[in-house]
């Protein structure tokens, strides 16, 4: 194989549907393949959409096991050349990935490559940053350096006009080698969700390979379509964005610097949710964003307890996957 595109679905049926719609007409099955991994496989809907495209490889995970465990359960199964991780609530056609492998190849010396990505609007989406570290994890103070050094910190949601090569790029739509994606050495299980490909960006620029953003293709990027089913999962994902931002400042900082990241990463979220926890018992529990920021304050107060108890920065959902890991 040529190509081997992979899926992390999680009860997103309906937007892989659309992505599904868009990227089949014209697909070189004999040179392409596509890997669908459903988390916490619903049997149902499982069967029927494997019956329906019986060219596409269906892999059912019983859990929710988050998305590096489960594109690494694909990338086992893939056999392309080069691969594709791709969100199902991303819309894209055959046309869009070979332009996407020409600049690739055009570019040279890139390893890891996502396109210009847009909304339904047509609105661009987040496609890289800078790496997280010290008091850029404040938002006024990154936004301060993008004024003041934009060369430098460029604002990553911009309308790029020419191919950029940030410090890391978004992992929602990304084109890397096989034998690249090997060398890094994979996605890393130690994030359960979110922080992935700022971790994946991160040990291929210490082995010395390059990411970047190109214009030369634009996708469109729904977002959501994973992480908006319901409260409770809307809680659970932004739980995630802050556990795994201290996971990536214990892996890839050390001393005083580190435990500078976890402090910063730390004031910058615990004060707001402990306070709108508090606001969430005087309203009743009247609120929707009030309950949804409880909810995260509920879980992150206990996991930074343990972590400074033991020295444990893992999401407790990424150490249950290790134990069940073969």
């Amino acid at each position: 194989m040529i190509l081997s595109i992979i899926i992390v679905n999680y009860r997103s049926w309906g937007h892989l549907q659309t992505a599904l719609d868009a990227l089949l007409p014209g697909f070189p099955f004999d040179e392409w393949e596509i890997i669908v991994v459903d988390n916490e496989s619903d049997p149902d809907l499982f069967n029927e959409f494997k019956s329906r495209f019986p060219e596409i490889s269906f892999i059912a995970n019983p859990i929710n096991s988050g998305y590096a465990f489960g594109t690494n359960l694909g990338a086992a199964q893939a056999t392309g050349e080069q691969l594709i991780f791709m969100n199902p609530d991303v819309i894209v056609d055959c046309g869009d990935i070979v332009a996407l492998m020409a600049e690739k190849k055009r570019l040279g010396g890139v390893a890891l490559l996502t396109p210009r990505q847009v909304d339904s609007e047509g609105k661009t989406q987040k496609l890289f940053d800078v790496f997280p570290d010290l008091l850029n994890h404040f938002r006024t103070v990154k936004g301060l350096l993008r004024l003041l050094k934009p060369e430098k910190y460029p604002d990553p949601r911009a309308n790029i006009r020419t191919v950029i090569y940030p410090d890391w790029v978004c992992g929602s739509f990304l084109l890397i080698s096989r034998k690249d994606f090997d060398t890094i050495g994979g996605w890393s299980e130690d994030y359960w969700l979110y922080s992935e490909d700022t971790d994946l960006c991160r040990r291929a620029r210490d082995k010395g390979l390059r990411a970047a953003c190109t214009p030369a293709v634009t996708i469109v990027h729904i977002h959501g379509g994973s992480s908006r089913h319901s409260e409770s999962v809307t809680a659970l994902s932004k739980l995630e964005v802050v556990i795994s931002k201290n996971v990536f400042a214990q892996r890839h900082s050390k001393g005083l610097r580190r435990f500078l990241n976890h402090f910063f990463i730390a004031l910058v979220n615990l004060p707001v949710l402990s306070l709108a926890a508090l606001l969430n018992i005087v309203t009743l529990k009247s609120v929707r964003a009030l309950r949804v920021r409880s909810s995260i304050f509920s879980e992150l107060a206990p996991y930074y307890f343990n972590a400074l108890k033991t020295a444990v920065w893992l999401s407790p959902r990424a150490i249950a996957n290790k134990a069940i890991k073969p």
